[in-house]
């Protein structure tokens, strides 16, 4: 028998990263109802990122110890779903907000962390998201831009 040294990975962790890699490899089995529904709307998300969203739905610690786990083993899809899963939860947060999620410390002095803000003012403003474009519905007031088709001479 050969061993192979996973340091830091507990039992736990490699279980699950061998589901996620069972689950790419052999796909995720699906109900009628499942296979039904996604005849009716092909747009459905499929039964591997449904079984995805449900495998990131983790406590932060074994989300963070999958993270480390997918990285020394090199799976990048796995490293890409727990990153993503991470970005999810630091969406819309301001700094404080997120130093509150994670139990992150601050240690900058409030004169430090003027001085930051000031640095990089760019990255405090407040960022409004882009409406979400509707590709179902047709925009009946949208023309192309004319085209000028003179001579410029």
């Amino acid at each position: 028998m050969i061993a192979i040294p996973l340091p830091k990975i507990t039992g736990f962790i490699l279980r699950e990263v061998i589901d996620y890699c069972r689950a790419h490899a052999y796909g995720v089995k699906e109900s009628k109802k499942d296979m039904i529904a996604n005849f009716i709307n092909p747009r459905r998300p499929s039964p591997l990122r449904a079984w995805e969203a449900q495998f990131v739905k983790l406590d932060q610690r074994l989300l963070f110890d999958l993270i480390l786990a997918a990285n020394f083993l090199d799976i990048k899809g796995l490293l890409d779903l727990t990153a993503q899963a991470v970005a999810d939860m630091i969406k819309g947060k301001n700094a404080e907000e997120i130093r509150e999620h994670f139990n992150i410390k601050n240690d900058y002095t409030p004169e430090e962390e003027e001085e930051v803000r000031r640095e990089n003012q760019w990255a405090f403003e407040e960022y409004e998201e882009p409406p979400a474009v509707n590709e179902d519905s047709e925009d009946e007031n949208h023309e192309p831009p004319p085209v000028d088709n003179e001579d410029p001479e």
